[in-house]
């Protein structure tokens, strides 16, 4: 999870903050948009609670644009960066407050399933 870092979630501007530690360097600040935390939580609400429950999400994408340029000392993750993330990743998961998804289940995303090369069947059913 959080392995004891610092979160600080801002209600008047409705962002995030968090720090990510560095080995031999001072650790990276990272703010998350207001923007950025509607894109991730699902339903879209920014919210201490769906800051802290979308925080692995941040951080990947904080990790990354760290990866790209690591004399970076403050990123800056938006709506845009969240879009972007959620394209790569396989599953297009999303942050709630629902119980998550067992790794062992299959997940398609709805391109794949409109197109068919999921590989699955295609039942309908309510």
């Amino acid at each position: 999870m959080t392995d004891g870092l610092s979160m600080n979630f801002d209600p008047a501007t409705r962002s995030g903050h968090f720090a990510v530690p560095r080995p031999d360097m001072a650790p990276c600040a990272v703010s998350v948009t207001r923007r950025g935390l509607l894109n991730a939580a699902s339903p879209p609400r920014a919210t201490d609670a769906r800051f802290v429950g979308c925080f692995e999400t941040f951080r990947a994408i904080a990790l990354e644009k760290i990866a790209e340029n690591g004399t970076l000392s403050h990123v800056v993750v938006t709506g845009e960066d969240v879009r972007r993330w959620r394209r790569r990743v396989s599953t297009r998961s999303t942050c709630s407050d629902l119980p998550l998804v067992p790794p062992s289940a299959i997940v398609y995303d709805f391109e794949q399933f409109r197109s068919r090369s999921c590989g699955g069947s295609t039942t309908s059913g309510g």
